[in-house]
């Protein structure tokens, strides 16, 4: 019923947290790794389990790693049957952004390799929203679809998004309490632009925040789409899987 989009469960029990999520009726789960360790190890995991799938690509915070031998790398792992996207990849300025050119450079050349491999990406954008999009605007042209995983931005920043084709992953952070903001933009999205994410093992949604997360809570946050959207769960799980199978082609 539900496709957790995002989640690092790399950094988990895998067997336990994949039997929880099978029990809470989430299908697939949607790996994205960030540097040559965390590709390597969910391809392994997507190898042995047939409910996930890979996304691989170099995190803002790992850019230099791309330098040297990343996008080879890229370019030989992508050929796994079970890699589905090129990510995350983006900006991240939050910790001061002393290599914001670095970053810009890399996310851009990972933009153009996805491109080439005629794969979706999937976006981490983190105080860094207007250097972010200005990148992709100078991609529309080649965007092979994709994903701004854990979008937290305006309302006029989504529509910019959308402009280009790109969705939205939501996560637990729509039901923390002091989200009202986030919700609201929420609102206003067209359902067909939306997935559900988890973003494991960090920011479980209430009532289990602060806790270590895991896709089984993908399901929380569908509960909170649903409410917002004045919609019943099961029809946003098929909305929202629909979407991930369309990008991701799964």
């Amino acid at each position: 019923m539900f496709i957790d989009a995002h989640a690092h469960i790399y950094e988990s029990n895998v067997e336990e947290v994949l039997t929880r999520a099978k029990d809470a009726l989430v299908d697939f789960v949607i790996c994205p790794a960030s540097d040559f360790k965390s590709i390597e190890e969910t391809l392994k995991i997507a190898e042995k389990y047939e409910m996930v799938y890979a996304c691989i690509g170099f995190h803002p915070q790992d850019a230099e790693q791309y330098l040297n031998g990343g996008k080879q790398f890229l370019i030989d792992m992508a050929k796994h049957k079970k890699v589905v996207g090129i990510g995350e990849i983006g900006l991240d300025f939050h910790f001061g952004g002393e290599n914001k050119e670095l970053q810009k450079q890399i996310f851009d050349e990972q933009i153009k390799l996805a491109s080439e491999l005629n794969l979706p990406i999937v976006v981490h954008i983190r105080d860094a929203m207007e250097d972010a999009l200005q990148i992709l605007q100078d991609n529309a042209h080649i965007l092979k679809g994709g994903v701004v995983h854990c979008f937290n931005g305006e309302k006029y920043h989504a529509e910019k998004i959308m402009e280009l084709g790109l969705d939205f992953t939501v996560g637990g952070v729509l039901t923390f309490k002091n989200a009202e903001h986030l919700r609201d933009v929420v609102k206003s999205l067209p359902i067909e632009t939306l997935m559900l994410e988890t973003d494991t093992p960090y920011l479980s949604p209430e009532p289990y925040r602060g806790k270590v997360n895991e896709p089984k809570n993908v399901v929380l946050v569908a509960q909170k789409l649903a409410e917002i959207k004045g919609d019943n769960i099961e029809n946003i799980a098929k909305i929202t899987s629909k979407n991930v199978k369309k990008v991701f082609k799964i």
